[in-house]
């Protein structure tokens, strides 16, 4: 690691405290995937994917994200 100052290590750890808070917001289920971009259809499987499914976090691994965080 390189050397820093106190002010520049305050800065780092807000800036990663910030960037955390973005991505903790973001939830890995086909609302924000970018194959689901015409609900109830999923781009990807040309089929609309079950209620539970579509809500449960981290249930595709082919989920990308829309870059759309809410």
């Amino acid at each position: 690691m390189t050397s820093m100052t106190a002010i520049e290590l305050r800065e780092v750890r807000e800036a990663l405290r910030s960037r955390l808070r973005e991505l903790d917001a973001i939830r890995a289920t086909c609302e924000h995937c970018e194959h689901f971009a015409h609900p109830p259809v999923c781009a990807k499987f040309n089929a609309a994917p079950p209620d539970e499914f579509r809500s449960q976090d981290g249930a595709c691994e082919h989920w990308r994200f829309d870059g759309v965080p809410f």
